[in-house]
């Protein structure tokens, strides 16, 4: 009797052993390399699946972290004033791999004051179904996103939804493609800025940003900045087929400096605003009006009951000689209302004397003082 609870009692400690090697969420020291499975946790083993990563200090000056042959984890959290700039992934961009599991996060608090990369390729699930995955920066300094995004693979597949929200600014520099996933759809909330960047040669057949998900803009500012687009042609930093929601956020195209740049929305359902006040801007490089101007092509355009839409273009005075329609719609898109008149609540500012198309019909003429419903 006494030799079974001994042999119990040594299994369970022996058990007890195996659980606590399991994964723990920590904050990273540093302490011994750069390396995410090294000495460098407050806990042991590393953190991993199901698990949440801080950093949260200095990191003894690690702060570029080789993340070897991949890590997967769920939530990322840079927190605390002292929190030094990491980098996510080491060598080239793209050239190492982070796997959120499915409803994973990335959280920068408002206490940091640095900025924050993750160099390395993202992978959201550890499976394509359907999930939701959180990017909030509430820092005033920009969290940027430059490695690949696209989702896991596995299982059923469904839609992958980034969710980038918070009072700061982020950055997505990399391509966004499927992967396992059905498609990836991008849902905007928060003040900050959401900004896509790429250097794609939209030439070279990849299609731009590439994912033809939804994307809805619920509030806060999404920049499509064509600035580091390399060659003449450069179309589609989101895919054409792209459907558009707006529901009082602001979309912003930003131009190439050397060669004109074009975003189309015209091959999906085009873009529908929602009760809100929302903002389209479209301006040249820097706001440098000798630079090329930009085109957004809206497509089929829907105006929904207790909308508002602002329509922003160079700041062209009446003066001015050369300017050209910089928001169009393609000659067979349409606007549509869910009452009639309701284009009355198409507005254009001060002081902006470029047109605004419907087919080959006016939509918006050019006033040159105080703010008018056209």
């Amino acid at each position: 009797m006494k030799l079974n609870q001994t042999s119990t009692i040594i299994g369970l400690l022996l058990l007890t052993g195996i659980l606590n090697l399991h994964a723990a969420s920590g904050s990273w020291t540093g302490a011994s390399d750069n390396t995410w499975a090294g000495a460098n946790w407050s806990t042991t083993p590393v953190p991993g699946t199901g698990n949440t990563a801080t950093f949260n200090g200095a990191g003894n000056a690690n702060t570029t972290i080789n993340l070897g042959g991949g890590v997967t984890i769920s939530n990322i959290l840079f927190n605390t004033g002292s929190t030094a700039a990491y980098t996510i992934g080491s060598g080239a961009v793209g050239s190492q791999a982070l796997t959120f599991n499915n409803s994973g996060t990335i959280t920068v608090n408002s206490t940091v004051v640095s900025n924050q990369l993750f160099n390395a390729a993202l992978v959201l699930g550890t499976d394509g179904t359907a999930q939701t995955y959180t990017v909030a920066n509430n820092s005033t300094n920009p969290l940027t996103l430059a490695g690949n995004l696209y989702g896991g693979a596995g299982g059923t597949k469904g839609t992958k939804t980034l969710a980038v929200g918070g009072l700061g600014n982020t950055v997505i520099s990399g391509n966004i493609t499927n992967g396992g996933s059905t498609t990836i759809a991008i849902t905007k909330t928060g003040a900050g800025n959401l900004t896509f960047n790429g250097s794609v040669d939209a030439t070279t057949g990849l299609n731009s940003q590439g994912a033809t998900g939804t994307l809805t803009i619920n509030s806060g500012n999404l920049v499509l900045d064509f600035s580091n687009y390399s060659t003449s042609g450069n179309a589609d930093m989101l895919d054409s087929y792209t459907p558009v929601t707006m529901a009082g956020g602001a979309l912003e195209i930003n131009g190439n400096a050397s060669y004109a740049s074009t975003q189309n929305f015209n091959n999906g359902s085009g873009v529908t605003v929602n009760p809100g006040l929302n903002v389209i801007t479209v301006q040249p490089n820097g706001g440098n009006l000798s630079d090329p101007l930009p085109t957004l092509n809206l497509g089929a355009f829907t105006q929904n009951i207790g909308s508002q839409t602002v329509l922003y273009g160079p700041a062209y005075e009446t003066s001015a000689t050369g300017a050209t329609p910089i928001v169009t719609n393609a000659a067979a898109a349409t606007i549509t209302t869910t009452t009639l008149g309701n284009t009355t609540d198409l507005l254009w500012p001060a002081h902006r004397s470029t047109v605004a198309t419907v087919g080959l019909y006016e939509w918006a003429s050019e006033v040159t003082s105080g703010t008018g419903a056209h």
